[in-house]
């Protein structure tokens, strides 16, 4: 009879557990990605790439932007930024722009990506980059 009576016990104590979950993601968003050129042309070798997290449409909001430079010129680069929480307030649409400069000037871009921020991590997969018109 005590073996019949741990049993319920225990299942109500796992999902009060369960229930204590729930609510708005705390910390930052970790956005992670990677820039793709589909003709496997080189990289700049002085190439920067430009990361710009923007909200809204219209005179979109810039929430983060971040450069950092090549580290080689395989036509594949891999990135990660984080943004802080305070940052994510609002209802308006959140996007990812990206770019390759050299020289001063943009010379590969990506797609925009939309960006979902209601969890704690973001993937805005293979962006496709596309060679800027000179």
């Amino acid at each position: 009879m005590t073996t019949r009576l741990a049993f319920p016990f225990v299942a109500v104590a796992a999902l009060a557990g369960c229930a204590s979950t729930s609510g708005p993601p705390t910390g930052p968003l970790a956005i992670s990605g990677s820039l793709v050129q589909l003709n496997r042309t080189p990289m700049p070798a002085n190439g920067e790439v430009v990361l710009v997290l923007q909200q809204g449409d219209d005179k979109a909001r810039v929430v983060e932007e971040r450069r950092f430079a090549l580290e080689s010129t395989a036509s594949t680069v891999p990135f990660a930024l984080s943004v802080e929480r305070a940052q994510l307030d609002g209802s308006a649409p959140f996007r990812l722009r990206s770019s390759i400069v050299a020289d001063g000037k943009t010379v590969w871009v990506g797609d925009p990506v939309d960006i979902d921020t209601r969890g704690t991590r973001a993937n805005a997969g293979p962006v496709p980059l596309t060679q800027a018109s000179r």
